[in-house]
């Protein structure tokens, strides 16, 4: 953590328990930086990554991260590859996740979590100036516990935002955004 590290090679076949590369110069991670098995902690924050990386994708096994922490980054999308991701806490804060690169004026909640059948029990989409929500970004979340999406430009939710789609969220954060009135589908 911080220093000047630009990029990062192939550690294989080393397989870490945690990986700290906080508040460097990132822009990528190779997609086989290392075995990921036995990762706890994966923490990447505060870099200049461009899109998720794909070394994180390890829906196929029965392992889950505990936490990864990609905040404070540039990500607006995902590496080619992108097979899902289990995790008992995400943090995406504070990116650019749903924006195509150059783009300002729409900010969608990225699809492929849901798509891939991702298992995350917490997913903190903060600061990541999301506005609108699809039914395609949320169905297929169904382990979700807690879901934070403060200080974004949310105006509304979507109709399948309620608890046949989340039926085990207990924690939601809609705090600083532009709804105009309360979401009444999420008590459904």
């Amino acid at each position: 953590s911080r220093n000047r590290i630009a990029s990062v090679t192939s550690l294989l076949p080393m397989a870490p328990i945690q990986v700290i590369l906080d508040h460097n110069l990132l822009k990528s991670l190779p997609a086989d930086f290392c075995k990921i098995d036995d990762i706890e902690s994966f923490s990447c924050s505060d870099n200049l990554l461009q899109e998720f990386p794909v070394v994180l994708s390890n829906l196929e096994g029965q392992y889950s991260f505990e936490k990864v922490n990609l905040s404070g980054n540039r990500m607006h999308g995902f590496q080619t590859g992108f097979k899902g991701i289990r995790c008992e806490q995400l943090n995406l804060s504070a990116n650019y996740m749903g924006h195509l690169p150059g783009e300002t004026t729409k900010g969608y909640m990225p699809e492929e979590f849901a798509r891939t059948g991702s298992v995350i029990n917490y997913l903190d989409l903060s600061y990541n100036r999301i506005d609108t929500l699809r039914n395609a970004a949320i169905k297929g979340l169904k382990n979700t516990q807690a879901l934070d999406l403060s200080k974004n430009d949310l105006r509304a939710l979507p109709s399948a935002f309620t608890a046949e789609t989340f039926p085990w969220l207990t924690g939601l954060d809609l705090s600083h955004n532009r709804l105009d009135g309360f979401p009444e589908n999420v008590l459904n």
